[in-house]
């Protein structure tokens, strides 16, 4: 009697090993898919990220667009992603409302207090993925960031060095 409990746990084991070479592969290619995604929403924080440090920059009042483009790609480099190929745009939508596509960046350094500044970031999709997602699997070729602000520039202030008289 303690051979066929033998031989019943060996049949098992065989079974449990076919099992598995048709399921392991549709597993890891979830894992991998989920892998991929969370990767694919990491880049797009850190862009957004990038977009809103650069943007805040430019709210001083301080920095040019060049300057700017240098601090975004940092940020991007820094967070361990790959800036080639990047843009980075902003416009002034107090001064122009309807930006023509295409249009050179507006000048931060010009803006004057709570213009609304607004910033544009790509990156080259290939600059994200991993191998496992393909081009022929998305038609997805940029990952785009924008960002708001308000520009911080002070008003001058005026002081009338007259005593008053009375």
């Amino acid at each position: 009697m303690h051979v066929r409990v033998h031989e019943k746990a060996k049949r098992r084991a065989g079974s449990a090993t076919v099992e598995l070479a048709f399921v392991l592969p549709i597993l890891v290619s979830l894992l991998l898919g989920i892998w991929e995604v969370g990767r694919l929403i990491e880049a797009q924080q850190i862009l957004t990220n990038a977009a809103r440090e650069g943007v805040r920059q430019a709210s001083t009042g301080n920095v040019t667009v060049a300057q700017m483009t240098t601090i975004v790609n940092n940020y991007l480099t820094a967070a361990g992603l790959n800036n080639a190929g990047s843009t980075v745009t902003i416009y002034n939508l107090t001064q122009d409302p309807t930006p023509a596509v295409g249009q050179a960046s507006d000048d931060p350094t010009q803006a004057v207090q709570l213009d609304h500044l607004h910033v544009i970031v790509t990156l080259p999709f290939s600059n994200v993925k991993w191998a496992v997602v393909n081009r022929k699997m998305t038609s997805v070729t940029t990952i785009v960031a924008y960002a708001d602000f308000d520009s911080m520039v002070d008003k001058p202030l005026v002081v009338n060095p007259a005593l008053p008289s009375g």
